[in-house]
């Protein structure tokens, strides 16, 4: 009774758990410039989410070597044995930029008598100019021709392009609404048919997971649409394409495309099927300065059959 006084155990204390902040969805902060991304040119609407690009598949073995000789200046080689379907070809090019991004220049030609140039300038953050000048031999399919751009960025949200190209002008303009949304126009006029196209209207939206782009010609009731999405598997991604126009005054047309890219640690691997049954797939390694890549194109409609291997080597001296 007259002993220690027996100490009391406190209560537990509850456990706090830190909110651990999870990557959401950009959210549709409308005008808010705090969160505005600079947009995309709007020719990139579309071509952003499609499955392929047109470089990704050729016909033959292709070697390419580039060597960089400073962070500034690069030569580029091309050794193209073609086949039936493409012929072969070699392409050299040269390279050389500045570190600033103030100007960059380049040019290449190929057995095939074609050169090309470019030269492009940007005194400022606010425009730039480049220019692409090609010329070809009389009997080959390309024209030559002269394109002149001029890009302008006003501000952080805006972009508007002006282009010289095939005897026409075309107007872009594009703009970020929210983080996550831009929206633009095209108008082109071309002066030797004077042929008016336009306004071609534009979306564009790009989250974590989801891709979505479309464009759309009023005019001549015309448009794609492309979406695509991330992360169904570890990995992978889906892609759908769609695309509409008139054929003929009285026929309508649709065509369209589902594929998917599988991601590992060094390469990926790409494939398309087109309502047409054609099928498109690419497989590509990176082994550090080497790069090989296989691809396949099959028209089983038309029984045409592209088969493709390409080596890429890259060497720096800095």
């Amino acid at each position: 009774m007259f002993g220690r006084k027996k100490e009391q155990t406190p209560p537990p204390q509850p456990i706090v758990v830190e909110d651990i902040e999870e990557e959401k969805e950009p959210s549709f902060r409308w005008k808010n410039r705090k969160y505005l991304k600079s947009p995309l040119p709007f020719e990139s609407f579309v071509e952003e989410t499609k499955i392929f690009s047109h470089n990704d598949t050729f016909d033959g073995f292709r070697f390419e070597v580039q060597k960089r000789i400073k962070e500034s200046f690069a030569l580029s080689h091309v050794w193209h044995l073609g086949s039936q379907t493409e012929p072969s070809s070699y392409f050299m090019g040269v390279q050389m930029h500045e570190e600033t991004g103030a100007y960059y220049l380049q040019a290449t030609r190929d057995t095939n008598r074609k050169v090309m140039g470019g030269f492009g300038l940007k005194p400022n953050k606010f425009i730039k100019f480049s220019t692409h000048i090609q010329s070809t031999p009389a009997d080959s399919d390309t024209p030559s021709g002269v394109m002149a751009e001029v890009t302008m960025k006003p501000n952080k949200e805006t972009m508007t392009q002006l282009k010289y190209q095939g005897g026409g002008w075309i107007l872009d303009y594009s703009q970020s609404i929210s983080e996550s949304l831009n929206l633009g126009f095209q108008y082109s006029y071309y002066q030797p048919q004077q042929i008016t196209q336009g306004p071609v209207l534009g979306f564009r939206y790009r989250g974590i997971r989801h891709k979505f782009g479309a464009t759309f010609d009023p005019k001549y009731l015309s448009g794609t649409v492309s979406y695509g999405v991330n992360g169904t598997i570890t990995g992978t991604s889906l892609f759908t394409e769609l695309t509409g126009g008139m054929k003929s005054p009285t026929e309508y047309g649709v065509s369209s495309a589902v594929g998917f890219e599988k991601k590992f640690p060094h390469g990926s691997v790409k494939a398309r099927l087109t309502d047409e049954g054609v099928v498109t797939s690419v497989y590509e390694q990176d082994l550090g300065q080497m790069k090989i890549s296989w691809c396949a194109d099959l028209d089983h409609g038309k029984s045409n059959y592209k088969f493709g291997l390409g080596v890429s080597l890259l060497f720096a001296n800095f």
